[in-house]
């Protein structure tokens, strides 16, 4: 393995956990290493923006795509909806995506990743957040974060489809 990523909210460690995946796998001490922490569903598309540009600039390295969430260890015990919501939400889970340049597998068939392209609402950047409520962290999600996404997932989809000369048709069924 030549480069690690590894995305969490909630998996804050130091050394980070990139860190603690390299010694359990033994990979080489050389590999290089990138913790993206706090960015919450984001952090997979920034993740593999990481990746991706890596194993663009180094022909024949493959680049390893950690996603883990370990949202148990933030839990936190009460007796509001809202705690009710976030705890029902988001659970324990990890995926991970080896890649590795194009050149390396020219004629294979499969996935290739072209281009990215993302958004961010700063207007709503409280939305999604996590609160000291008596001295622990409690995960804070507003009820309307669904619709500011939904009022705004058209910007970063506009401008990527223009960027490669396509165009979405949405047609009634």
């Amino acid at each position: 393995m030549d480069y690690l990523a590894c995305v969490t909210s909630t998996g804050f460690l130091c050394p980070g956990v990139s860190a603690h995946i390299a010694k359990a796998l033994n990979f080489r001490p050389d590999v290089r290493r990138t913790d993206i922490l706090g960015m919450g569903c984001n952090a997979g598309i920034n993740g593999l923006q990481v990746v991706t540009d890596y194993v663009r600039m180094n022909p024949g390295k493959k680049a390893l795509l950690l996603a883990i969430e370990v949202c148990s260890s933030a839990y936190y015990v009460g007796s509001s909806m809202e705690t009710a919501v976030v705890t029902s939400l988001f659970g324990d889970g990890s995926a991970a995506l080896l890649i590795s340049s194009a050149d390396e597998y020219s004629g294979a068939n499969g996935p290739m990743i072209v281009d990215f392209e993302s958004e961010t609402i700063t207007e709503n950047i409280d939305a999604l957040r996590y609160n000291l409520v008596n001295g622990m962290l409690s995960f804070y999600l507003d009820k309307d974060i669904s619709y500011v996404i939904g009022a705004n997932i058209h910007k970063p989809i506009q401008r990527l489809l223009e960027r490669h000369d396509l165009k979405c048709e949405l047609r009634a069924e």
